[in-house]
């Protein structure tokens, strides 16, 4: 079966999951957990933010390989 999702629908919905998942990580992360990530029991656990930083170049990327697919899955998934 062919999909009848076009290029400009995808990258519409592509774009919009990148930016709330994004915005929802930075308030997960960023605003709620922070307080408990710097917490000095804790210090072992995580990664300080030197190290973090440059992954989170890889993680970007993996978010635009993986965000279209998924878009493009659960509209096939949605015609059928």
């Amino acid at each position: 079966m062919k999909s009848t999702i076009d290029a400009k629908r995808l990258a519409i919905a592509s774009v919009a999951a990148f930016f709330v998942l994004n915005v929802l990580e930075y308030l997960v992360h960023g605003v709620l957990l922070m307080p408990m990530y710097s917490l000095p029991r804790y210090a072992q656990v995580w990664n300080p933010p030197d190290v973090m930083g440059p992954r989170r170049l890889v993680g970007l990327l993996a978010y635009m390989i993986v965000i279209p697919i998924f878009a493009r899955l659960y509209a096939q998934g949605y015609e059928r």
